[in-house]
């Protein structure tokens, strides 16, 4: 493939190249207006088994994350643990501030 082809592609790519922006923009935009419909009414009372088996199951899930960054950390062999275990672990400040 020589250049001049490679710039006629690229050309025709960056003519197109605020069309994903503009669907994004658009997509925004109807959700920030539409309204559904309100929620149903579902489920019952709160069973403490139910509870406890969700409680238990994002404890462990909340230990596992730093354990496996460790586990990768050592098999890339790589001194960046520091910034490993802050990628993996920052999505879940959310979730614990939402608990809390």
């Amino acid at each position: 493939m020589t250049l001049a082809q490679v710039r006629s592609k690229t050309g025709v790519i960056r003519g197109f190249s605020a069309l994903p922006f503009m669907l994004v923009a658009a997509v925004s935009l109807l959700g920030a207006f539409y309204r559904p419909a309100p929620q149903a009414v579902t489920g019952g009372p709160l069973n403490s088994g139910d509870v406890a088996c969700m409680l238990t199951a994002t404890g462990l899930v909340l230990l596992m994350t730093p354990g496996l960054s460790f586990f990768q950390e050592e098999v890339e062999l790589d001194l960046s643990q520091h910034g490993e275990m802050m990628q993996d672990t920052t999505p879940l400040a959310p979730v614990l501030a939402r608990t809390a």
